[in-house]
Protein backbone atom coordinates (compact mmCIF):
# COMPACT_ATOMS: atom_id res chain seq x y z
CA UNK A 1 0.00 0.00 0.00
CA UNK A 2 1.48 3.45 -1.14
CA UNK A 3 1.97 5.69 1.71
CA UNK A 4 0.65 8.96 2.48
CA UNK A 5 2.78 11.63 0.48
CA UNK A 6 2.96 14.28 3.35
CA UNK A 7 2.34 12.55 7.21
CA UNK A 8 3.64 15.49 9.04
CA UNK A 9 0.90 17.43 10.81
CA UNK A 10 -0.81 20.33 9.10
CA UNK A 11 -1.11 23.66 11.20
CA UNK A 12 -4.30 25.54 10.46
CA UNK A 13 -4.55 29.15 9.16
CA UNK A 14 -6.42 29.91 12.55
CA UNK A 15 -3.47 28.74 14.13
CA UNK A 16 -0.95 30.81 12.22
CA UNK A 17 -2.98 34.10 13.04
CA UNK A 18 -2.90 33.53 16.92
CA UNK A 19 0.79 32.71 16.47
CA UNK A 20 1.28 35.99 14.82
CA UNK A 21 -0.94 37.85 16.76
CA UNK A 22 0.88 36.30 20.18
CA UNK A 23 4.57 37.55 18.56
CA UNK A 24 2.66 41.35 18.23
CA UNK A 25 1.28 41.16 21.63
CA UNK A 26 4.77 40.61 22.96
CA UNK A 27 6.27 43.00 20.92
CA UNK A 28 3.99 45.63 22.14
CA UNK A 29 4.07 44.53 25.98
CA UNK A 30 8.16 44.85 25.82
CA UNK A 31 7.82 47.85 23.96
CA UNK A 32 5.44 49.21 26.77
CA UNK A 33 7.78 47.97 29.41
CA UNK A 34 10.98 49.89 28.01
CA UNK A 35 9.00 52.95 27.31
CA UNK A 36 7.70 52.71 31.05
CA UNK A 37 10.95 52.32 32.30
CA UNK A 38 12.59 54.84 30.67
CA UNK A 39 9.57 57.08 31.55
CA UNK A 40 10.35 55.96 35.56
CA UNK A 41 14.06 56.61 34.94
CA UNK A 42 13.81 59.91 32.89
CA UNK A 43 11.43 61.22 35.89
CA UNK A 44 13.89 60.45 38.48
CA UNK A 45 16.69 62.10 36.90
CA UNK A 46 14.47 64.97 36.31
CA UNK A 47 13.35 65.05 40.17
CA UNK A 48 9.52 64.26 38.77
CA UNK A 49 9.26 67.62 37.22
CA UNK A 50 8.91 68.06 33.55
CA UNK A 51 11.56 69.56 31.40
CA UNK A 52 9.59 71.94 29.76
CA UNK A 53 6.36 74.06 30.38
CA UNK A 54 3.63 72.11 28.81
CA UNK A 55 0.79 74.51 26.82
CA UNK A 56 -1.99 73.67 24.22
CA UNK A 57 -3.32 75.68 21.56
CA UNK A 58 -7.35 75.68 20.87
CA UNK A 59 -9.21 75.56 17.52
CA UNK A 60 -8.19 79.38 16.77
CA UNK A 61 -4.38 78.87 17.42
CA UNK A 62 -4.71 80.68 20.69
CA UNK A 63 -1.77 79.22 23.20
CA UNK A 64 -3.36 78.17 26.70
CA UNK A 65 -2.32 76.86 29.76
CA UNK A 66 -3.74 73.93 31.16
CA UNK A 67 -6.17 74.49 33.36
CA UNK A 68 -6.89 72.89 36.53
CA UNK A 69 -3.09 71.68 37.16
CA UNK A 70 -0.07 71.92 39.27
CA UNK A 71 3.23 71.23 37.38
CA UNK A 72 6.27 70.70 38.61
CA UNK A 73 8.81 72.50 35.51
CA UNK A 74 12.60 71.67 36.01
CA UNK A 75 14.22 74.17 32.73
CA UNK A 76 17.74 73.04 32.43
CA UNK A 77 20.06 72.78 35.71
CA UNK A 78 17.56 75.12 37.25
CA UNK A 79 15.68 74.16 40.28
CA UNK A 80 12.29 73.31 39.94
CA UNK A 81 9.65 75.24 38.98
CA UNK A 82 5.70 74.96 39.99
CA UNK A 83 3.08 76.55 37.98
CA UNK A 84 -0.63 75.82 39.39
CA UNK A 85 -3.72 77.28 37.26
CA UNK A 86 -7.27 78.11 38.06
CA UNK A 87 -10.44 76.46 36.00
CA UNK A 88 -9.89 79.16 33.53
CA UNK A 89 -5.90 78.47 32.56
CA UNK A 90 -4.94 81.34 34.60
CA UNK A 91 -1.71 81.44 36.62
CA UNK A 92 -2.17 81.44 39.85
CA UNK A 93 -0.37 81.01 43.63
CA UNK A 94 -0.33 77.57 44.82
CA UNK A 95 -2.66 78.64 47.77
CA UNK A 96 -4.85 80.58 45.54
CA UNK A 97 -7.29 78.02 44.21
CA UNK A 98 -10.50 79.07 46.18
CA UNK A 99 -9.72 82.53 45.81
CA UNK A 100 -12.78 83.03 43.39
CA UNK A 101 -13.66 85.51 41.27
CA UNK A 102 -13.35 88.78 43.23
CA UNK A 103 -11.70 92.02 42.91
CA UNK A 104 -8.07 91.38 41.56
CA UNK A 105 -5.12 92.05 39.74
CA UNK A 106 -4.87 90.26 36.27
CA UNK A 107 -1.92 90.73 33.93
CA UNK A 108 -2.12 89.82 30.59
CA UNK A 109 0.53 88.97 28.29
CA UNK A 110 3.11 85.85 27.09
CA UNK A 111 5.76 84.11 28.55
CA UNK A 112 7.12 87.44 29.96
CA UNK A 113 3.91 88.20 32.11
CA UNK A 114 3.67 84.47 32.80
CA UNK A 115 6.93 84.69 34.39
CA UNK A 116 8.95 81.72 33.02
CA UNK A 117 11.40 80.01 35.01
CA UNK A 118 10.01 82.27 38.24
CA UNK A 119 8.07 81.08 40.77
CA UNK A 120 4.50 82.61 41.42
CA UNK A 121 5.76 85.04 44.12
CA UNK A 122 9.32 86.04 42.70
CA UNK A 123 6.94 87.41 39.26
CA UNK A 124 6.42 90.65 38.69
CA UNK A 125 2.91 90.62 38.24
CA UNK A 126 2.71 88.82 41.82
CA UNK A 127 5.03 91.64 43.59
CA UNK A 128 3.16 94.34 41.96
CA UNK A 129 -0.37 92.69 43.19
CA UNK A 130 1.26 92.59 46.58
CA UNK A 131 1.86 96.09 46.90
CA UNK A 132 -0.79 98.13 45.03
CA UNK A 133 -3.68 95.54 46.61
CA UNK A 134 -2.85 93.06 49.11
CA UNK A 135 -4.66 90.45 49.77
CA UNK A 136 -6.26 90.77 46.23
CA UNK A 137 -6.15 88.01 44.33
CA UNK A 138 -3.53 88.16 40.91
CA UNK A 139 -3.91 86.04 38.38
CA UNK A 140 -2.07 85.79 35.20
CA UNK A 141 -3.64 85.22 32.19
CA UNK A 142 -0.45 84.00 29.92
CA UNK A 143 1.31 81.82 27.81
CA UNK A 144 4.43 81.07 25.76
CA UNK A 145 3.73 82.10 21.94
CA UNK A 146 1.03 84.80 22.76
CA UNK A 147 0.79 87.70 20.16
CA UNK A 148 -1.46 90.46 20.78
CA UNK A 149 -3.69 89.05 18.12
CA UNK A 150 -4.14 85.59 20.15
CA UNK A 151 -4.01 87.71 23.14
CA UNK A 152 -7.32 89.67 22.25
CA UNK A 153 -8.97 86.44 21.41
CA UNK A 154 -8.14 84.64 24.67
CA UNK A 155 -8.85 88.24 26.80
CA UNK A 156 -12.18 88.83 25.25
CA UNK A 157 -13.63 85.01 25.44
CA UNK A 158 -12.11 84.82 29.32
CA UNK A 159 -14.20 87.92 30.01
CA UNK A 160 -16.99 86.55 28.54
CA UNK A 161 -16.88 83.26 29.82
CA UNK A 162 -17.15 85.22 33.60
CA UNK A 163 -18.47 88.15 34.99
CA UNK A 164 -15.22 89.64 36.45
CA UNK A 165 -14.44 92.85 37.92
CA UNK A 166 -11.17 93.24 38.09
CA UNK A 167 -9.20 96.18 40.33
CA UNK A 168 -6.04 96.44 38.35
CA UNK A 169 -5.35 95.02 34.76
CA UNK A 170 -1.73 95.32 33.10
CA UNK A 171 -1.53 94.42 29.43
CA UNK A 172 1.98 93.31 28.23
CA UNK A 173 3.17 94.22 24.74
CA UNK A 174 6.73 92.13 24.35
CA UNK A 175 8.05 94.16 22.15
CA UNK A 176 11.05 91.70 21.38
CA UNK A 177 8.47 89.12 20.18
CA UNK A 178 5.41 90.23 19.47
CA UNK A 179 6.15 92.19 16.17
CA UNK A 180 7.62 89.29 14.39
CA UNK A 181 5.09 86.89 15.74
CA UNK A 182 2.47 88.90 14.51
CA UNK A 183 4.10 89.40 10.78
CA UNK A 184 4.73 85.44 10.61
CA UNK A 185 1.17 85.18 11.33
CA UNK A 186 0.13 87.14 9.06
CA UNK A 187 2.33 85.25 6.52
CA UNK A 188 1.24 82.17 7.10
CA UNK A 189 -1.99 79.64 8.68
CA UNK A 190 -1.54 79.79 12.69
CA UNK A 191 -1.13 76.87 14.77
CA UNK A 192 -4.00 74.58 14.31
CA UNK A 193 -5.77 72.97 17.38
CA UNK A 194 -3.52 70.83 19.38
CA UNK A 195 -4.72 66.84 19.51
CA UNK A 196 -6.26 64.64 22.38
CA UNK A 197 -2.62 63.12 22.58
CA UNK A 198 -0.62 66.30 22.82
CA UNK A 199 -3.03 67.46 25.40
CA UNK A 200 -3.01 64.10 27.47
CA UNK A 201 1.14 63.70 26.88
CA UNK A 202 2.28 67.21 27.48
CA UNK A 203 1.75 67.72 30.97
CA UNK A 204 3.01 64.04 31.94
CA UNK A 205 5.37 62.62 29.81
CA UNK A 206 9.43 62.91 29.89
CA UNK A 207 9.92 61.31 26.57
CA UNK A 208 7.20 63.41 24.37
CA UNK A 209 8.59 66.65 26.65
CA UNK A 210 11.94 65.29 25.17
CA UNK A 211 10.85 64.74 21.93
CA UNK A 212 9.31 68.76 21.79
CA UNK A 213 12.36 69.92 22.96
CA UNK A 214 14.11 68.04 20.10
CA UNK A 215 11.85 69.44 17.92
CA UNK A 216 12.46 73.07 18.85
CA UNK A 217 16.41 73.20 19.16
CA UNK A 218 16.28 71.04 15.55
CA UNK A 219 14.37 74.34 14.84
CA UNK A 220 16.18 76.71 16.29
CA UNK A 221 19.21 75.04 14.84
CA UNK A 222 18.55 76.26 11.28
CA UNK A 223 18.55 80.27 12.36
CA UNK A 224 21.08 82.17 11.70
CA UNK A 225 20.59 85.06 13.76
CA UNK A 226 18.57 83.97 17.12
CA UNK A 227 17.89 86.82 19.80
CA UNK A 228 16.42 89.24 17.16
CA UNK A 229 13.72 89.48 14.57
CA UNK A 230 15.53 89.54 11.15
CA UNK A 231 12.45 90.24 9.35
CA UNK A 232 11.67 93.24 11.02
CA UNK A 233 14.88 94.77 9.43
CA UNK A 234 13.90 93.64 6.33
CA UNK A 235 10.78 95.77 6.02
CA UNK A 236 10.38 99.65 5.39
CA UNK A 237 9.52 102.04 8.32
CA UNK A 238 5.70 102.57 6.50
CA UNK A 239 5.51 98.53 7.25
CA UNK A 240 6.85 98.46 10.46
CA UNK A 241 4.19 101.16 11.14
CA UNK A 242 1.31 98.92 9.41
CA UNK A 243 2.37 96.48 12.16
CA UNK A 244 2.80 98.53 15.25
CA UNK A 245 -0.94 99.88 14.56
CA UNK A 246 -2.18 96.32 14.31
CA UNK A 247 -0.35 95.75 17.76
CA UNK A 248 -2.48 99.04 19.40
CA UNK A 249 -6.00 98.17 17.39
CA UNK A 250 -5.57 94.54 19.54
CA UNK A 251 -4.46 96.39 22.43
CA UNK A 252 -7.51 98.81 22.19
CA UNK A 253 -9.69 95.48 22.02
CA UNK A 254 -8.46 94.41 25.03
CA UNK A 255 -9.66 97.16 26.71
CA UNK A 256 -13.24 97.77 25.02
CA UNK A 257 -13.80 93.77 25.77
CA UNK A 258 -12.47 93.68 29.29
CA UNK A 259 -13.43 96.01 32.78
CA UNK A 260 -11.08 97.47 34.82
CA UNK A 261 -10.42 99.92 37.40
CA UNK A 262 -7.34 100.72 36.39
CA UNK A 263 -5.14 99.46 33.61
CA UNK A 264 -1.76 99.54 32.99
CA UNK A 265 -0.17 99.02 28.97
CA UNK A 266 4.16 97.79 30.34
CA UNK A 267 5.92 97.70 27.11
CA UNK A 268 8.75 95.00 27.86
CA UNK A 269 11.63 95.68 25.34
CA UNK A 270 14.58 93.00 23.66
CA UNK A 271 17.11 92.80 25.88
CA UNK A 272 19.44 94.18 23.11
CA UNK A 273 17.45 97.26 23.58
CA UNK A 274 18.63 97.98 26.87
CA UNK A 275 22.36 97.22 25.76
CA UNK A 276 23.31 96.45 22.69
CA UNK A 277 25.53 93.69 23.94
CA UNK A 278 23.01 92.05 24.99
CA UNK A 279 22.84 90.31 21.67
CA UNK A 280 25.92 88.78 21.62
CA UNK A 281 24.99 85.88 24.27
CA UNK A 282 22.73 84.76 21.30
CA UNK A 283 25.79 83.53 19.09
CA UNK A 284 25.89 79.83 20.54
CA UNK A 285 22.60 79.59 19.33
CA UNK A 286 23.35 80.72 15.67
CA UNK A 287 23.55 77.88 12.92
CA UNK A 288 26.07 80.51 11.12
CA UNK A 289 28.55 82.29 13.14
CA UNK A 290 29.86 84.55 10.15
CA UNK A 291 25.95 85.62 9.04
CA UNK A 292 25.46 86.23 12.97
CA UNK A 293 28.38 88.17 13.43
CA UNK A 294 27.29 90.43 10.48
CA UNK A 295 24.13 90.81 12.35
CA UNK A 296 25.88 91.51 15.64
CA UNK A 297 28.21 94.20 13.68
CA UNK A 298 24.52 96.10 13.41
CA UNK A 299 23.47 95.75 17.23
CA UNK A 300 23.14 99.78 17.35
CA UNK A 301 21.02 100.04 14.41
CA UNK A 302 18.98 97.52 15.51
CA UNK A 303 18.24 98.63 19.04
CA UNK A 304 18.13 102.45 17.45
CA UNK A 305 14.98 100.85 15.34
CA UNK A 306 13.22 98.96 18.17
CA UNK A 307 13.51 102.02 20.47
CA UNK A 308 11.45 104.23 17.33
CA UNK A 309 9.28 101.76 17.45
CA UNK A 310 9.00 101.44 21.25
CA UNK A 311 8.62 105.23 21.37
CA UNK A 312 5.76 105.69 18.60
CA UNK A 313 3.60 103.10 20.80
CA UNK A 314 4.15 104.92 23.95
CA UNK A 315 3.29 108.06 22.18
CA UNK A 316 0.34 106.85 20.86
CA UNK A 317 -0.86 105.16 23.73
CA UNK A 318 -0.50 108.30 26.07
CA UNK A 319 -2.16 110.19 23.84
CA UNK A 320 -5.32 108.44 23.64
CA UNK A 321 -4.87 108.80 27.67
CA UNK A 322 -3.73 105.33 28.41
CA UNK A 323 -1.52 104.97 31.35
CA UNK A 324 1.27 103.56 29.85
CA UNK A 325 5.26 102.41 30.78
CA UNK A 326 8.51 100.95 29.80
CA UNK A 327 10.58 98.77 31.16
CA UNK A 328 13.48 100.02 28.67
CA UNK A 329 13.59 103.52 30.29
CA UNK A 330 13.04 102.28 33.78
CA UNK A 331 16.50 99.56 33.05
CA UNK A 332 18.47 102.64 31.68
CA UNK A 333 17.26 105.04 34.73
CA UNK A 334 18.08 102.49 37.73
CA UNK A 335 21.80 101.96 36.07
CA UNK A 336 21.49 98.39 36.54
CA UNK A 337 23.54 96.62 34.25
CA UNK A 338 21.15 94.43 31.56
CA UNK A 339 23.11 91.41 32.90
CA UNK A 340 21.51 91.13 36.11
CA UNK A 341 17.81 92.08 34.39
CA UNK A 342 17.94 89.74 31.67
CA UNK A 343 18.62 85.83 32.01
CA UNK A 344 21.75 84.94 30.49
CA UNK A 345 20.34 82.35 28.20
CA UNK A 346 17.10 83.87 26.29
CA UNK A 347 15.71 87.40 26.64
CA UNK A 348 13.31 86.48 29.73
CA UNK A 349 13.36 89.11 32.58
CA UNK A 350 15.37 87.47 36.05
CA UNK A 351 14.31 87.78 39.49
CA UNK A 352 15.55 91.44 39.69
CA UNK A 353 14.59 92.29 36.08
CA UNK A 354 10.84 90.99 37.64
CA UNK A 355 11.31 93.46 40.68
CA UNK A 356 12.48 96.35 38.75
CA UNK A 357 9.20 96.00 36.73
CA UNK A 358 7.15 95.70 39.78
CA UNK A 359 8.15 98.71 40.85
CA UNK A 360 7.71 100.70 37.90
CA UNK A 361 3.87 99.24 37.95
CA UNK A 362 3.24 100.07 41.95
CA UNK A 363 4.42 103.81 40.60
CA UNK A 364 2.18 103.81 37.34
CA UNK A 365 -0.53 102.77 39.67
CA UNK A 366 -0.51 105.17 42.31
Amino acid sequence: MQANRDDTPQISSGHRLRRRAGAVAATLLAMAIVLLAAELVLSAMQGFALPFLPYHADALGVPRMFPDRTLSVRMGQGPAIVYTTDAHGRRIAADARQAGNGEGVVVLGDSQALGYGMPFESTFASRFGARAAPGAPVRILGAPSMDPETLALRACEDAAGHDEQVRLQVIVYNLGNDLDEMYIAGQSRRSVETGMLHSWLAPRSQLYARFVIWQSRRALARHPAPGINPMLFGLDAGERIVLARESLARIDEIRRCTRARKRIVLILPSDFQVDPAELGKYARYSADPVRFRNWYAKRETFAAMMNSIEDYLLRRLRAEGVVAVSFREAALASGIPAQRLFDRDSHHLTAEGHALAAELLAGAAQ
